[in-house]
């Protein structure tokens, strides 16, 4: 039987009498280490990342930079949609000056 990632990953998290017959504990408990440690990584990036949002927010001028978006471990051309879209839904007043590569002012 084949069996997708996602179900692997809901056996390794919520396992099953069978399940846990089948899947090692060694390799749970190692999944469980390895996903709480993604987990723990997104989180502090969402912190980090709302943390300058807010600190640009309440700043004079309300520019975020390039600078500011490595400081959240974000590509300053790549995921600035991204961070267009976060500032809009969460109504967050900033300015997004970011330097563009091909065409310097």
């Amino acid at each position: 039987m084949k069996r997708n990632l996602l179900s692997f990953v809901l056996d390794l998290v919520t396992p099953t009498a069978t399940t846990r017959r089948n899947v090692p504990r060694d390799q749970r408990r190692d999944f469980v280490s390895c996903l709480s440690r993604l987990i723990r990584f997104f989180a502090d990036m969402n912190d980090r990342i709302f943390q300058t949002l807010i600190e640009a927010s309440q700043s004079q001028d309300r520019q975020l930079t390039s600078e500011h978006m490595k400081m959240m471990s974000l590509d300053p051309a790549g995921d600035r949609v991204f961070l267009m879209e976060l500032v809009e839904i969460y109504g967050i007043d900033v300015m997004l000056i970011v330097d563009n590569p091909c065409c310097p002012t």
